[in-house]
């Protein structure tokens, strides 16, 4: 990448020359994603405030379907009747365990925000 790049710039240089200017000015460099912490803790990973509230209706309706009897929370039992937990049933008590901050047994739909999407881990 770095020898594109030099060739690049040389060919750049000889052209502007040829052409009577004193010196180019280099192409600007590709700029690498964001690595600063956000307002929430986490690092940007590059996604945009669309992206991220698509993400969120989308976590919202996945606890909405979690949540059989609408009481605004989603208990060991229903967590168990989901479908990704019938395939994977320790995983899922795992992650339910890992998901549940307060340990009262039902995660609330902020405990479910607050978690990682699945497959996905906080930086």
């Amino acid at each position: 990448m770095k020898m594109m790049s030099f060739l690049c710039t040389s060919l750049l240089l000889g052209a502007s020359l040829a052409q009577g200017q004193s010196t180019p000015t280099p192409p600007a460099a590709p700029t690498a994603p964001s690595t600063t912490p956000s307002a929430s803790g986490s690092v940007a990973s590059g996604t945009s405030d669309a992206d991220k509230a698509k993400n969120k209706a989308k976590r919202e309706k996945q606890f909405s379907r979690l949540d059989k009897n609408s009481d605004a929370f989603v208990d060991r039992e229903e967590f168990k009747n989901a479908k990704f937990a019938q395939k994977k049933p320790q995983r899922a008590e795992k992650r339910f365990a890992r998901v549940d901050k307060n340990n009262d047994d039902k995660l609330s739909k902020e405990e479910w925000l607050a978690a990682p999407a699945r497959g996905k881990k906080k930086v």
